[in-house]
């Protein structure tokens, strides 16, 4: 299993792979920057463009965009989604299932405006 690198020790992650020119991304990617904000305190975000890192991408093996990987605070992937189908739901569920395992951190839940 792919261990991820990380700068904020002991949070799960939300890595969000996208690309310009890709329009799912692009719908996709203020939801994950809105999200990034609400969440922060108990998860990390983290918006990868694959341009500007392919080999970041390819050891996600990440092949279709856009990707979303929910990453547990071990830094093993758990959960992961392809595609967005303009609806907040699945980006909603992945932060919801990191949150299932941390105790130590209370948030609301996101509320797409």
């Amino acid at each position: 299993m792919t261990m991820v690198r990380t700068t904020t020790v002991n949070q799960p992650e939300v890595l969000v792979f996208v690309m310009s020119g890709c329009a799912a991304c692009s719908e996709l990617k203020p939801l994950a920057q809105q999200m990034s904000v609400h969440y922060q305190r108990c998860i990390n975000t983290r918006i990868i463009d694959v341009d500007v890192d392919a080999e970041f991408a390819d050891a996600m093996g990440v092949e279709e965009l856009p990707t979303i990987i929910g990453v547990n605070a071990a830094k093993q992937p758990q959960i992961r989604m392809v595609g967005h189908d303009g609806k907040p739901d699945r980006l909603i569920e992945v932060y919801s299932r990191l949150l299932a395992g941390v105790t130590s951190c209370s948030v609301s839940p996101f509320r797409d405006v």
